[in-house]
């Protein structure tokens, strides 16, 4: 094979592995956030009731907003 040609396969090949290590790795917990007026931040995840709350509510924002 040609080195041309071998560089072309290397790159191709880690190119696809890199890919897939990136789409394998994108999954993030959904959370909310919430600033208050003195510069605090309080998290809520989806393991929480008040943060299952707002995620839903945030939800059907959005929806009503697309359509």
């Amino acid at each position: 094979m040609r080195p041309l040609r071998k560089l072309a396969v290397v790159l191709l090949l880690g190119w696809a592995v890199a890919r897939l290590l990136r789409s394998r790795g994108t999954a993030r917990p959904t959370a909310v956030d919430v600033y208050f007026q003195d510069g605090s931040l309080a998290s809520f995840g989806e393991d929480t009731a008040g943060g299952a709350r707002m995620l839903s509510l945030a939800r059907e924002v959005r929806r009503a907003a697309a359509a």
